[in-house]
């Protein structure tokens, strides 16, 4: 893993105070070289670019590791893995394992976890981020994201909804409880460097670190808060 320098920001403003606190993540196990114009569109979206931008390479692939090389050196990406695993299929194990490092090697109290096919702009509005954070500095809310109504949300106040649910194109939430997740959900197996059994190798699942997600809002009587729409 390595590490690039983070343009200095002028804290002058509640929007670049959040963003200077901010770890934006992402794993990607894509086929093709999407990932730049991605991570530009959740750059104008959340009104600039975070302190820290964090990806794990999941794609083993030539062509898109490149990508994240150039854009390393450009300075889109502050701290990248590559991946030098000949493996083309990651089970529930390898993508837990992944999951858990491009949080773990973030650093910002606050980590905004996307999908490297999600397209910002479909998500969040003008000033999301600052919103997003007020909320999410409530006790009982887990994480923050943006999703169409489902039946496993439910109104909560205004134009939120709240989910015990976790599966959505990307979250927000506080790293403390990021790492918490996690390490209740795997914690021996962490500690064993990945060796010993991962509670997410034999879950069906597709997205492995949302299972410790949910379980721990179940455990914790949390939520996801989700913005449905931009407010009128």
């Amino acid at each position: 893993m390595i590490e690039g320098k983070t343009q200095d920001m002028h804290l002058d403003s509640p929007l670049n105070h959040i963003l200077s606190q901010l770890s934006l993540v992402t794993v990607d196990y894509g086929k093709r070289p999407i990932l730049n114009n991605t991570i530009q569109g959740w750059f104008d979206c959340l009104g600039g670019k975070p302190s820290e931008v964090v990806v794990v390479d999941g794609s083993n692939n030539p062509e898109i590791q490149t990508v994240y090389w150039r854009m390393f050196q450009q300075g889109s990406i502050d701290k990248l893995q590559i991946s030098h695993s000949t493996q083309n299929y990651l089970g529930n194990k390898e993508k837990y394992t992944k999951e858990y490092t491009a949080g773990a090697i973030s650093s910002k109290p606050y980590i905004l976890i996307f999908k490297a096919n999600s397209q910002a702009y479909q998500m969040v509005y003008k000033h999301w981020l600052v919103e997003a954070i007020e909320s999410l500095n409530r006790e009982e809310v887990f994480a923050v994201s943006a999703s169409h109504n489902r039946p496993c949300e439910t109104n909560a106040w205004s134009d939120w909804y709240f989910s015990r649910k976790c599966r959505h194109h990307f979250i927000l939430l506080k790293r403390d409880r990021f790492m918490a997740a996690a390490r209740e959900f795997a914690d021996d197996c962490i500690l064993s460097g990945f060796q010993d059994e991962n509670p997410a190798q034999s879950d069906q699942h597709p997205y492995s670190i949302e299972i410790a997600f949910e379980q721990y809002m179940e455990r914790y009587n949390l939520y996801t808060l989700i913005k449905v729409k931009e407010p009128s």
